[in-house]
């Protein structure tokens, strides 16, 4: 991206006229899918009259709240199926303290992915250092007041707010990136076939209009979409640029069937599309992309494989830190996933003989109501 300039008199470039496009046009729809959603806050507390009290202030500002009376109870929420936001945990509970739960939550969920509020009894110099090394966000002695309490609790699930906020405005952007070149070949491609074959140009139009349809489908810019839509969009740029490689592009599908998983936009379609530009369409006979998505436990495990040149040992090494021009960087998808999942991004290469890359989606832990 160029830096900003002040303002001159000779017009914007065609590149600065699509960038600040792309950039209105994702501040518009981040604005316009941005819901007043307040997280739901799980509260861990072997008190009962505390946790009562806790749950009524908090119920009382219009946040909804689940309690658990043990750590074990807690993990069992969270990993229930039902997303929570916020987790505010006394220090000491009925079956292990509050900074064990804390450094098991924190093994699942990174510090802006599920923040972590812990309730001491006073001692705070103390308590306090060892909260936030076992990974705690805030620390607030008993008794507490309650005005206290819930700017707290706001602050944080502020903080969670502003986490997808990232990921929805990120997405957009991304989304509204035209790819030019994509769209410019494509249309040669069909214009060619149009000559030749009338019915396969039509049906290679209707693949583009697919590929569009779900590359800029904006009315419910979710954190999520269903893996049959992510693998739709897919399936539609393969079409197209088979028709346009011929023979020298081959793609095997390993879908294993009744998946219903849920994951970011636009995360498989550019893993396989850097695999046919920068791997298999590098090499003058071409190559074969493989996309397999596989049941692995309560989650499912994706990957996409080529055969084609590979990546060298210094670009792999750096990989991950940097955004490949003109599309979606494995650094952003890597983001995305650490993000929703705190989930990695793999990345192996051996040069010469092709490329892997795979991530694991969890099964549980979804907000169903940010998929589609």
């Amino acid at each position: 991206m160029q830096p900003a300039r002040a303002l001159q008199d000779k017009p914007p470039s065609g590149r600065d006229t699509e960038a600040s496009s792309a950039e209105r046009y994702a501040a518009a729809t981040t604005e316009r899918a941005a819901a007043s959603e307040e997280g739901a806050v799980l509260i861990a507390c072997g008190d009962a009259l505390g946790a009562s009290v806790a749950s009524h202030l908090l119920e009382a500002a219009g946040i909804p709240i689940a309690r658990a009376n043990s750590g074990a109870g807690a993990l069992a929420l969270l990993e229930g199926g039902r997303s929570f936001d916020l987790v505010v945990s006394d220090l000491a509970l009925p079956d292990e303290s509050g900074l064990a739960l804390a450094r098991k939550i924190r093994a699942r969920y990174e510090l802006s992915r599920l923040p972590i509020l812990i309730l001491s009894e006073g001692r705070l110099p103390e308590d306090a250092a060892a909260a936030f090394r076992a990974g705690a966000n805030d620390i607030m002695a008993k008794p507490y007041d309650a005005e206290e309490l819930k700017a707290r609790v706001g602050t944080l699930l502020a903080l969670r707010r502003s986490v997808r906020g990232l990921v929805r405005t990120e997405t957009a952007f991304l989304q509204a990136q035209i790819k030019p070149h994509f769209l410019f070949n494509a249309l040669n491609t069909i214009m060619t076939v149009c000559r030749m074959d009338p019915s396969q140009a039509e049906a290679l139009l209707l693949e583009l209009s697919r590929y569009l349809r779900a590359s800029f489908d904006f009315d419910n810019l979710k954190q999520q979409v269903s893996l049959g839509k992510e693998l739709e969009l897919v399936r539609s740029y393969l079409a197209i640029e088979q028709a346009r490689f011929g023979d020298r592009l081959h793609v095997v599908y390993e879908i294993d069937a009744g998946l219903s998983s849920a994951l970011p936009p636009l995360t498989i379609q550019p893993l396989v599309e850097n695999a046919v530009r920068h791997g298999v369409m590098k090499k003058p006979e071409g190559g074969t992309v493989r996309i397999s998505v596989k049941r692995d436990g309560d989650g499912c495990e994706v990957t996409v494989a080529d055969d084609g040149v590979g990546i060298p040992a210094h670009a792999l090494a750096t990989i991950g830190e940097r955004r490949e021009t003109g599309g979606v960087g494995l650094a952003n998808i890597g983001q995305r996933l650490k993000l929703l999942y705190s989930a990695d991004l793999h990345v192996e290469s051996w040069p010469g003989e092709g490329s892997r890359v795979g991530f694991r989606i969890p099964g549980g832990g979804l907000d169903e109501s940010d998929t589609d």
